[in-house]
């Protein structure tokens, strides 16, 4: 039998390349959140390399696909030891910008275009071939690796939430997603929480505005307000400070209307420190001082998203196994950072009592949900190779 340490020989870049620009032409555009195509194409494309794949529907035309070894096949949903995990969803390209189709998954000066390249369709592609390279090249140690392709990501983790009702999760001890890192290693990422505050006043003529509360007015003091607001946390070594900011406002009928109702959805991001709990109770208070002295006005806070932030230490096993697997496959060190967007890490995570997780994959972080979206086929290879080589420095 062929040592697990030669896993990388048993990669074909080519095919790897073939089944990122693949997953590209198959739209999967969330929202609208129709990710089916992509899923069977996915599944289709790990039996043909010798690995077992089922379908889990999630609604209509949504699939999530669990990836498992052959040495697994007929056993029970259960995941093993060690969870890759990408999404099959993308942010919508948008109908301007784009210098190549960004449904074409053309390939050109090295590299491969389209929407979904780097978020995160070339990362899921990676992480199949590497797990393939594994099956040929070491059976025992592939069945010790899961591999779960999610919808719904990039709306509200619907995927990642389905998965966790699904399957046994009590094997699992390490989780690695496949986010464009740059091929750094990620430990930590920052949690949200999306909220929408709703003041309600009373509509009145505009000739006579003191015949009515100006739901705008009142609002646009809170958004002010909030830019000040101190959350009591102390900087987070990966992630800094917390951060807010008003993303939508809604308001106003006419301009000879005084507005009685007016919203904004906020987005917080959030860090490992920082209770959601206390900080919406924080943004009660902001809009209580508002609205409590004011005849005729009032408010509602509605939790929009709420995903909690994850760490992981550096020095954990997980961390330190994907140092030694970087440094075998790309002969260097890589920088050990965190980001500041979430990922299917805040479902997952949680749900396994916080095991240890690292974000990894190819593709700059800058280029997501950019046009002109693309991967380096180098990229794509250095992570495929570091995903069939993990297992050996982590599990034996």
């Amino acid at each position: 039998m062929t040592k697990v340490s030669d896993a990388s020989v048993c990669i074909d870049v080519n095919e790897v390349v073939d089944l990122t620009s693949r997953l590209v032409q198959v739209a999967s555009e969330n929202p609208p959140g129709n990710e089916g195509a992509a899923a069977e194409a996915f599944a289709a494309t790990a039996r043909s390399w010798g690995l077992e794949a089922r379908l889990d529907r999630v609604g209509k035309d949504r699939a999530n696909v669990l990836v498992t070894s052959e040495r697994r096949a007929g056993e029970e949903a259960s995941v093993g030891p060690l969870l890759y995990c990408g999404h099959l969803d993308t942010v919508p390209a948008g109908d301007s910008g784009w210098d190549h189709d960004p449904f074409g998954g053309s390939v050109s000066d090295g590299r491969v275009f389209g929407r979904g390249t780097v978020d995160m369709k070339g990362g899921l592609a990676a992480m199949l071939g590497g797990l393939a390279a594994l099956q040929t090249a070491d059976p025992e140690l592939a069945s010790q690796v899961t591999l779960g392709a999610v919808v719904g990501e990039e709306v509200d983790c619907a995927g990642s939430t389905a998965f966790v009702a699904a399957h046994d999760l009590s094997a699992c001890r390490w989780l690695v997603i496949a986010e464009p890192t740059n091929l750094d290693l990620v430990v930590a990422q920052k949690g949200a929480l999306h909220l929408k505050v709703t003041f309600t006043g009373r509509s009145a003529h505009g000739a006579h505005p003191e015949n009515g509360v100006n739901a705008v007015q009142h609002l646009a003091q809170l958004v002010v307000d909030l830019q000040v607001l101190q959350f009591n946390v102390a900087d987070d070594p990966w992630l800094g400070r917390p951060t807010l900011s008003a993303n939508v406002i809604t308001g106003g009928a006419a301009t000879n209307v005084v507005p009685g109702i007016c919203s904004v959805v906020l987005d917080l991001r959030t860090v490992p420190s920082q209770d959601h709990l206390i900080t919406l109770a924080l943004i009660e208070e902001a809009c209580a001082r508002l609205t409590r002295d004011v005849d005729g006005l009032t408010h509602q806070v509605e939790v929009l998203n709420n995903r909690p932030s994850t760490a992981t230490e550096p020095d954990d096993a997980l961390i330190t196994a994907a140092q030694r697997t970087v440094r075998r496959v790309l002969g260097t060190d890589r920088t050990v950072r965190g980001v500041s967007f979430y990922s299917d890490a805040s479902v997952l995570q949680p749900a396994m009592e916080g095991i240890p997780t690292l974000l990894f994959g190819p593709g700059e972080t800058a280029a997501m949900h950019q046009v002109n979206e693309s991967v380096a086929i180098t990229d794509l290879a250095a992570a495929t190779r570091f995903f069939a080589t993990l297992p050996s420095e982590l599990i034996r």
